[in-house]
Parts: C-alpha cells; sequence; structure tokens
C-alpha cells in the first residue's frame, strides 16, 4: 500500500491525467481509500475475479488456503462506492473459473445497481498456476456473456429476460431482436473493459491479456470491423437460442 501511495503521488505531481488506482481488497480499508481519493486517483479497480461466494472460496480463498475474504471484498467495493462516487470504481470478473452464467449475471445486476462498473475477462491457464491444467471457457459461451453484459449496461435487460437452462446456462432471451442486433453490430459489447482515457474512450486495451497471438481475440482492442462483426455472429451461434 505504501508504495502505492508512492507511485500515485510521483504519477500525479508529473503527469496531468486521470490516475486509477487498482488494489488489493485485502490490504485497503475505508481510511486508506480515503487517502488516496484525497491525492487525487481519480478511479479505483478491484480484481473480484469470482462471481460468486462459492466459486471465489474455491479459487481465492479458504478453499485454496487463501487470506482473502468474499464479505471483506464487497465491503471495499461499498466503501469505494462512497468514497469516489458512481460510476468510479470497478470490478474485474473472470469468465471460466467455476461459476454459472446465472452467477455471472447476478453478479453483472448487482454491480450495475450499485453503479460500479464490471470488467470482463476470459480465463486463460498460466503454466506454473494452480489452474494451469483447467480448460478455458469456450469461446461461444464468452461472447454470449459478453453480449449479455452489453444489453444488461446499456440497454437496460432485465432479469426476468434473460432465459436459462436447468443448469444455469442462458439459453436465449426475451428481447426484441433489433435491439441484439444492435448491440452486436455496434461492437462495443466485445472490446477490452477497461479504464476510460481522458475523451472518455478506451484508455487501457491489453489485446493479449486472456488470448494469444493467433487466436480469435477474447477483448478486441479496438472496435471490431466489419469482418470481426461476421466472425463473431459466427461465434455466438444465436440461432441456436430461444426467443420467447
Amino acid at each position: 500500500y505504501n508504495d502505492l501511495v508512492t507511485v500515485s503521488r510521483q504519477v500525479l505531481e508529473s503527469v496531468d491525467r486521470p490516475l486509477s488506482a487498482l488494489i488489493t481488497a485485502t490490504l485497503v480499508d475505508r481510511q486508506r481509500l480515503e487517502e488516496l481519493r484525497g491525492l487525487g486517483v481519480d478511479m479505483i479497480g478491484m480484481g473480484l475475479d469470482a462471481a460468486s461466494q462459492r466459486v471465489f472460496l474455491r479459487t481465492r480463498g479458504r478453499g485454496v488456503g487463501g487470506p482473502h475474504l468474499w464479505r471483506r471484498h464487497w465491503q471495499v467495493v461499498e466503501e469505494a462506492r462512497e468514497v469516489f462516487g458512481p460510476w468510479r470504481v470497478n470490478c474485474h470478473l473472470i469468465v471460466g473459473i467455476g461459476e454459472t452464467d446465472r452467477e455471472m449475471i447476478e453478479t453483472l445486476f448487482h454491480l450495475r445497481e450499485s453503479e460500479v462498473f464490471a470488467f470482463f475477462f476470459s480465463f486463460y491457464p498460466e503454466a506454473g498456476s494452480l489452474m494451469q491444467r483447467r480448460r478455458r471457457p469456450p469461446l461461444v459461451r464468452y461472447r454470449r456473456l459478453q453480449l449479455v453484459k452489453r444489453l444488461i449496461e446499456a440497454q437496460r435487460l432485465q432479469r426476468d429476460q434473460i432465459i436459462y437452462d436447468v443448469r444455469d446456462r442462458i439459453v436465449g432471451l426475451r428481447a426484441p431482436s433489433a435491439l441484439v442486433e444492435k448491440a452486436i453490430s455496434e461492437g462495443k459489447a466485445f472490446v477490452t473493459g477497461g479504464c476510460p482515457s481522458r475523451d472518455g474512450g478506451l484508455g487501457c486495451t491489453r489485446p493479449f491479456a486472456n488470448s494469444r497471438p493467433g487466436e480469435p481475440f477474447r477483448n478486441y482492442p479496438l472496435l471490431p470491423e466489419e469482418d470481426d462483426i461476421l466472425d463473431i455472429r459466427r461465434q455466438l451461434r444465436l440461432k441456436e437460442w430461444r426467443w420467447d
């Protein structure tokens, strides 16, 4: 934490740019959040990663001998929201570490209702990690969650408009096709979620944060072009969905 304060102060003294601080909830309390705000930090980011307490305990908490607590992470989210204000806090969420679609969607709704951003990443099995043998989520699943996330955030899709199967997988939508088509063609659903630049654009692109060169982008670093949108449509396989 002391390093974070030192670096933040040095950056803010030398560069006239908005500054985002990525924090570890286990090391931060409200007093420290207020100190960062007083320094001039503009936005707080936090790696929530897991979409449910069940998955959190198995990947970051006591299930793997970790020090992290689910309730503490959410407490810090709420405190950061109070200190920094609406849409000045973001949470990173990883798709593919054991959560169900319903668990992920419920977390997205909770964050939207709290006026906190959610940024998506697709799990990648890093060599040497405890999860190095775990498979990545299928691209079709990631694309569908990206699309529904966009519909929730930008088009105010409601809980009862999402159709799940008995395994809590998304299998359809109760939504106008024009609304879904707009979300796909705009392309923003499939771009890296990251802190904004000064002009409101994307300031953080990380093109290979969760995929490798030569593979389809999981998160596009720029708005997808026309050919990319065609690829995305194929990857979504929406003809398999129900449209009640």
